[in-house]
C-alpha cells in the first residue's frame, strides 16, 4: 500500500512539474518584450508562441499603454503593440489582407489613445482612481469597437464589409 501512495505522490507531482512548464512556456515567460508603438506591421512583428487550442492564424495584442511625459509634465496614451504576446501560425506565410486586417485592429486602439489623450486633456485629475476609471472606460469601448470589427469583417474574410470598416476606421483617425 505504501508503494502504490510514493508512485501516485510521485506522478501527481511530475504532472504538476509538467503543467506549470507548459503554462509558463505558453504565456513566454522566458521572452523580453518590446512595445511597439503605433506604426505600420510587418509579419515579423509577430514573434509569441502560437496558441496551438487558437481557432484562428494570428493573434495581435495590442494596447492603450500610459506613459509619463516629464518635459510638459503630463501622461500621454499611446497604442502598443506586444511582440511576444502576438503570434501566427507557420502556415502565414505573407497573406497581405491578413496582415492588413490586423493594422486596423492597431489602428482602433490607436484611435482610442488619442481620445485618451483628449480625455486626459480636459480632465482635472484628483486621485488615481478616476484616471484609472476613465482609462478602463475608453479600453471597455475600444475592446468593444474590435470585436465588432471582427464580427462585421468575420477576421478579415468578409471583404466587402472590412472595406466599410477601413473607411471608417481611416475618418476617425483624421
Amino acid at each position: 500500500m505504501q508503494i502504490y501512495l510514493k508512485i501516485k505522490f510521485g506522478i501527481t507531482i511530475i504532472s504538476v512539474m509538467i503543467i506549470t512548464y507548459i503554462i509558463s512556456y505558453d504565456n513566454g515567460f522566458y521572452q523580453k518584450s518590446t512595445i511597439k508603438e503605433w506604426s505600420g506591421l510587418k509579419w515579423s512583428d509577430f514573434e509569441g508562441v502560437v496558441k496551438h487550442l487558437n481557432i484562428h492564424d494570428v493573434s495581435l495584442h495590442v494596447e492603450i499603454y500610459i506613459k509619463y511625459d516629464s518635459l510638459n509634465k503630463k501622461y500621454l496614451a499611446f497604442a502598443g503593440q506586444n511582440n511576444k504576446l502576438s503570434w501566427k501560425r507557420k502556415s502565414v506565410k505573407n497573406d497581405s489582407l491578413l496582415l492588413r486586417h490586423e493594422q486596423y485592429h492597431f489602428n482602433i486602439t490607436e484611435y482610442f489613445a488619442r481620445k485618451m489623450n483628449e480625455t486626459m486633456d480636459k480632465m482635472v485629475i484628483n486621485n488615481d482612481e478616476d484616471f484609472k476609471h476613465e482609462l478602463k472606460v475608453i479600453r471597455e469601448k475600444s475592446w468593444t469597437m474590435q470585436e465588432s470589427y471582427d464580427d462585421d469583417t468575420n477576421h478579415s474574410l468578409n471583404r466587402k464589409n472590412q472595406t466599410i470598416w477601413e473607411s471608417k476606421i481611416d475618418s476617425l483617425l483624421k
